[in-house]
């Protein structure tokens, strides 16, 4: 269902000359409330059921739909209610979902005929008076026809007839008064005098009319002339403001092109700035990178030195430890030599119970303890080298990894640099 405003557009806002009104005077319309009805039912079933749909509001029995054409409201025809569909009264058909009536008037094709009939009617009754009337004389017999040999009917419609019909008058009451005051004529004195007054007439008539046509053509020439003035001075307006339109046109490219040149040369300027920072920021890491991989060399040259002289040491150290290792050796092995023979010259059958087997059996327990602790002291010896080893190496691959990559993002850099310059 579609929802539409209703107004009654009063009688004394409707312009009846022109048969319409302009849009910009709906503020001065009367609402009727709303409908909600099928956007694809005709006007002529709306009509019908208005009252119904406006919820048992009374309606006028004669009224006219309108409908928004332009900047203007147009008569809708009966013909064009049965054609025309309520959905043409609202979005997108239309700006805005209203229906506009005009009540009190049933048909308005004919308004231009209608507001001219009195004046045919007029001028019927004229030339029936003029044309076909007879008018009496003093003795009562008829006169002569009037009939005007040189009147034109179109000068008759015009307006004219008035004048005719007031002549006609004025010289009949005249001629009245005449035959009153003035001794009696005969007949035929009487109505050459008349007719000849009547011709009189016809011909002042006519010269006034002839110069009526000639102020209307001469004023027809003189608007014909101001229309080609008005028009001239129209498209003369119309030129000028197309040049001043033009020139302000060009004024404003001419403004952007400026505006944007300087837009160009700040950017250009930002640009160098920016690159020259970026020159002073990557001497700068190349600094710091030349810094830290000379201070990384002479750690690792320190460390190497203090390693050569500590191995240096450490090999006299070690000849003269294992030296003396095989002479505590040799001097143990006597040792157990000679309380072995001594045990055995003083108790040759209880060897296993004897003293000095016991001391026999330590002394041997205790070398091979010190054995045994001077592999562990070796082993973790090696251990530590081994860590301490594996550490330089893991920092030294950090090194060679952070270093590769600045290598990688000088090389980007500088690619990119030359890129940019070409």
């Amino acid at each position: 269902l579609v929802e539409l405003h209703v107004f009654y557009v009063p009688a004394e806002v409707w312009n009846f000359k022109l048969n319409t009104i302009p849009v910009a005077l709906t503020s001065k319309f009367v609402s009727a409330g709303f409908i909600r009805v099928s956007p694809h039912i005709t006007l002529r079933v709306l009509r019908e059921k208005l009252g119904e749909y406006l919820g048992g509001v009374t309606v006028a029995d004669k009224f006219k739909f309108l409908k928004c054409i332009g900047k203007k409201l147009a008569v809708v025809k009966a013909k064009q209610e049965t054609e025309l569909e309520l959905k043409s009264f609202a979005p997108p058909y239309a700006l805005y979902p209203e229906l506009y009536l005009l009540p009190g008037v049933e048909y308005f094709e004919d308004v231009y005929p209608l507001s001219t009939q009195p004046r045919h009617h007029f001028n019927a009754e004229t030339k029936r008076f003029v044309h076909g009337s007879r008018l009496p004389n003093q003795n009562g017999s008829d006169g002569s026809l009037f009939t005007p040999s040189h009147s034109n009917p179109a000068d008759w419609e015009s307006g004219k007839c008035d004048m005719i019909l007031q002549s006609s008058e004025q010289n009949h009451l005249s001629q009245d008064q005449k035959d009153c005051n003035t001794p009696k004529w005969n007949d035929r004195a009487k109505g050459t005098a008349f007719t000849l007054h009547i011709n009189h007439t016809l011909t002042n008539m006519e010269n006034n009319e002839h110069q009526t046509e000639t102020k209307l053509r001469r004023d027809r020439t003189q608007d014909a002339e101001i229309l080609k003035i008005m028009e001239r001075q129209t498209t003369e307006y119309v030129h000028k403001k197309q040049r001043v339109f033009r020139h302000l046109l060009h004024i404003i490219l001419i403004s952007l092109e400026n505006k944007m040149a300087e837009q160009l040369q700040q950017m250009k300027k930002d640009r160098r700035r920016m690159e020259k920072t970026r020159e002073e920021l990557i001497k700068k890491a190349k600094g710091l990178l030349e810094q830290n991989k000379l201070k990384r060399y002479h750690v690792r040259e320190e460390w190497k030195k203090k390693y050569f002289e500590t191995k240096k040491a450490t090999v006299s150290l070690e000849d003269t430890l294992n030296k003396l290792r095989q002479d505590l050796e040799v001097y143990h092995q006597k040792l157990l030599l000679q309380l072995e023979a001594r045990d055995s010259q003083n108790r040759p059958n209880n060897t296993a119970n004897s003293k000095n087997y016991t001391i026999i059996r330590i002394t041997t327990v205790q070398h091979e303890l010190d054995h045994l602790q001077r592999k562990l002291d070796d082993t973790k010896m090696k251990l530590i080298t081994e860590i301490k080893l594996r550490k330089q190496a893991a920092s030294d691959l950090r090194a060679l990894r952070a270093e590769l990559t600045q290598k990688k993002i000088h090389s980007a850099l500088i690619l990119q640099y030359r890129k940019s310059g070409i």
